[in-house]
């Protein structure tokens, strides 16, 4: 195990620490571990030079980092900590899995202790990493999310209640309601993310960031998106058989769809426009 360790580098999923002089950097690093794709840190080998120096008194050790990880860490993480002898030197092996979060330092609170991994380094999350965080935490896809700063002339239901009773489905706020288009928000009825990328009056406004793929002919959205199935990468779901109205993205639950042969460039937005 030590072996193959050594032979990587440093990145998103490793780490070498030569002691445990600064635990408060292993602690960020076994946040950032935890929030990004989980990770291993090693300590008792130089980062820079991947000497292996060992550790002293290493049952001590373990028992100090423990404890240090359940009273830094919230909420709580149980990595797992093994001793590993290699030739005549004892090391410290962290093994962090990636958990729903998000994990942030106690001592800096939750809106500024969450840590992520990028490539070799941690870096303090911002407020939208950390609210895409907790929508993963609670399950929420984006296109779910409730747009209160929008009203529902946005949408144009117009256009969604033509679309849905070509396709033989009734057009009604109950059926909007049912599809995510509308959903309650402190009492009043606002539009979702999904609505406004669907059947928005004014998309390029809302997502900007999505400008090529309005760009993209309705063929040609068609052909990429039928490709991406064909491949694997996204999958048609729904909530029964013959009921094809869902997809997923990497895994990932993403806008409720229309048939393929529909002509809705959005079926390619994925939950992060």
């Amino acid at each position: 195990m030590i072996e193959t360790l050594l032979s990587r580098d440093e990145g998103k999923t490793l780490e070498f620490k030569e002691d445990l002089s600064s635990p408060r950097q292993v602690v960020r690093s076994v946040v950032a571990f935890a929030n990004t794709a989980g990770g291993t840190i090693v300590v008792g080998i130089q980062d820079r030079t991947k000497a292996v120096v060992g550790i002293k008194d290493a049952l001590t050790q373990e028992e100090r980092l423990a404890n240090v990880l359940a009273d830094c860490i919230q909420p709580q993480l149980i990595p797992d900590i093994q001793i590993h002898s290699w030739r005549d030197r004892e090391l410290l092996v962290i093994v962090v899995p990636h958990s729903v979060g998000p994990y942030y330092l106690k001592a800096e609170g939750a809106d500024d202790g969450v840590y992520v991994r990028l490539g070799s380094t941690n870096r303090r999350a911002g407020p939208e990493t950390i609210a895409e965080l907790r929508r993963l935490a609670g399950n929420v896809a984006f296109d779910e999310l409730p747009r209160p700063d929008v009203n529902s002339e946005a949408v144009d239901f117009r256009a969604a209640s033509e679309f849905l009773s070509g396709r033989g489905r009734s057009a009604g706020r109950t059926t909007h309601r049912t599809l995510g288009l509308l959903v309650d928000y402190h009492g009043r009825a606002v539009p979702t993310n999904g609505a406004l990328l669907l059947f928005g009056r004014t998309r390029r406004e809302w997502f900007p960031d999505a400008a090529k793929l309005w760009r993209t002919s309705d063929r040609t959205a068609r052909a990429r998106l039928r490709t991406l199935v064909d491949r694997g990468i996204m999958a048609e779901l729904g909530t029964g058989p013959r009921d094809r109205t869902r997809s997923t993205f990497c895994g990932h639950r993403t806008l409720r769809h229309p048939p393929a042969d529909a002509p809705a460039l959005s079926q390619l937005v994925t939950r992060n426009p």
